[in-house]
């Protein structure tokens, strides 16, 4: 216990001030083209933009099925909350098949 606060009262108000600041960890997940021609569904973590996303996602690219391997991303067709349903019905099947 830290000054009469208790560990969830902590906790409670870390996340009230999170989500005043508009603050959020979500995830989102995107449909990408890869320099190899192969088309996959990835995680995206939020940025302040979807467009700040996309150029993130193009200039660092995407870690292989290995994790070590770095794969470039050459467009991004499409990025939604990770809950969401893609639009697209080729994302849609990927991210069905996908594990995440």
């Amino acid at each position: 216990m830290i000054a009469g606060f208790n560990m969830k009262n902590i906790a409670l108000m870390l996340a009230c001030l999170a989500s005043f600041n508009g603050w959020s960890n979500e995830e989102y997940k995107c449909y990408l083209s890869l320099s190899t021609g192969e088309k996959r569904v990835a995680l995206a973590p939020k940025s302040n933009s979807l467009n700040q996303m996309k150029a993130n996602l193009i200039s660092t690219g995407i870690y292989a099925k290995d994790g070590k391997t770095k794969l470039k991303v050459t467009k991004v067709h499409e990025c939604v909350r990770f809950s969401q349903k893609f639009s697209n019905d080729k994302a849609r099947t990927l991210d069905e098949r996908s594990l995440f």
